[in-house]
């Protein structure tokens, strides 16, 4: 079952149509619309709370899929983690949207203190009983979290799928000690909506059994550099720092499309071109399909 519902950040009702998707991971078809009042892009109607809630409970994450989610996920946590420890070393940690635990359990072998939430049972049952982390099953708000306590707080394609982003970036920011550090992934409107347009013209140009489906992600809500950046601003964060993301190893689309082999040459070229135009770029553009933000509470 799919609701209307208004915007999540200006709580608005009035929005512009911009295509029909895929809602991933949920697979429902829907429309994503971007908000007249502040250009936030939501999926419009979208799954009701308990349906998207029974998802992540019992289908996200499937038992015996271990080995899968550490290889799509330890480089880019490996990599962010010692940006992070470039700036504080070590503390308390918060990783919102935790999954089965994997970054928690890294951030613990390099000496942090970390506590993490998630509502899939599945996930929550595995970090806790499998990897003996102190894991929540209940979103960040429902914790009720003392202000003031973490060093750092983390979301790893957390706030684009999540029913409540603004709320919860703002619980993040009630959590944060002064001078905490946020750091989160979101995958790149921008690109996602590029790739479908030229994916639609191009099989227009062709027979109907050449035709291919474009390698995008929609989750509930698509965040451009500007929304996001408005997103954290709000709630209070300073030293914003928005830039591309490496895509994780192995993506399925990628793989259906072009094979494994060239799956590999197609995302790392497509990391190393996004990164070029942005330093070569007077206004910094970020093209990849994911974006990594870091900023600070004062």
């Amino acid at each position: 079952m799919l609701v209307k519902t208004p915007c999540n950040f200006c709580n608005s009702e009035d929005y512009i149509p911009l295509t029909q998707v895929l809602v991933s991971p949920i697979h429902e078809t829907s429309w994503l619309v971007r908000c007249k009042k502040c250009g936030l892009a939501y999926i419009n109607p979208k799954p009701t709370l308990e349906r998207e809630r029974g998802f992540y409970d019992l289908a996200y994450f499937k038992p015996g899929e271990e080995s899968l989610w550490r290889e799509h996920r330890y480089p880019l946590f490996e990599k962010v983690l010692s940006r992070i420890e470039s700036t504080i070393p070590d503390g308390r940690l918060l990783d919102v949207g935790c999954g089965k635990g994997y970054f928690l359990d890294l951030a613990r072998k390099r000496g942090w203190q970390g506590v993490g939430t998630d509502v899939s049972s599945t996930a929550v049952q595995f970090a806790r009983d499998t990897l003996g982390l102190e894991v929540y099953m209940a979103e960040l708000r429902e914790l009720k979290l003392p202000e003031n306590s973490f060093d750092v707080a983390t979301a790893w394609n957390v706030l684009d799928q999540i029913y409540d982003p603004w709320g919860n970036l703002r619980e993040i920011f009630r959590a944060l000690k002064s001078g905490g550090l946020i750091a989160l992934r979101v995958s790149n409107l921008h690109f996602h909506l590029y790739l479908q347009r030229l994916f639609t013209l191009l099989n227009s140009a062709v027979p109907g059994r050449l035709r291919v489906t474009a390698p995008t992600v929609f989750h509930l809500y698509m965040f451009s550099p500007e929304t996001l950046r408005m997103f954290l601003k709000e709630a209070g964060f300073v030293d914003i720092r928005i830039e591309n993301s490496t895509l994780d190893p192995n993506v399925p689309a990628l793989i259906n499309l072009a094979g494994k082999p060239a799956e590999v040459l197609l995302r790392n070229t497509a990391h190393l071109l996004a990164q070029t135009v942005y330093y070569l770029s007077i206004g910094n553009l970020l093209i990849s399909p994911s974006l990594l933000a870091f900023a600070r509470k004062p």
